[in-house]
């Protein structure tokens, strides 16, 4: 939601899918094509991607975002298609080093990229991982 309390972006996580896919609309619900969609990979460790993310929902283009596990907790990134890191996201932790709880985050994004698609897809990472 924004500041007006519109809804920026609807969330549905499709049924009968093995691995998982969540498709991502524009405010206006679920009508219509998805304006993206995750897509979650079968295996994954650390370092490796979680999901990939297709734009517009042309699977011809292949993934434009990629989401990777950084380590055990909380913690991943998001990079788009050339490699370049967009967004980090880590666990929020208190002065003294320990950490407040897996659904407690900090968020960095990059200059010139749609802060509420980012936010969308850390929600997905969240249903994907269970922590949300």
């Amino acid at each position: 939601m924004d500041l007006s309390g519109q809804v920026l972006f609807s969330i549905k996580k499709e049924r009968l899918r093995l691995l998982g896919r969540w498709s991502g609309y524009l405010s206006g619900g679920f009508k219509g094509k998805p304006w993206f969609q995750v897509r979650r990979n079968w295996k994954y460790s650390k370092g490796d991607v979680i999901c990939d993310v297709n734009l517009g929902c042309d699977k011809s283009i292949g993934s434009c975002y990629k989401i990777q596990q950084i380590d055990k907790k909380s913690s991943f990134q998001i990079s788009n298609n050339t490699g370049q890191l967009v967004a980090k996201v880590n666990q929020k932790q208190s002065s003294r080093g320990f950490g407040y709880g897996d659904d407690v985050l900090t968020l960095e994004v990059e200059p010139q990229v749609d802060y509420s698609f980012i936010v969308a897809l850390v929600t997905i990472c969240g249903l994907i991982k269970h922590k949300l």
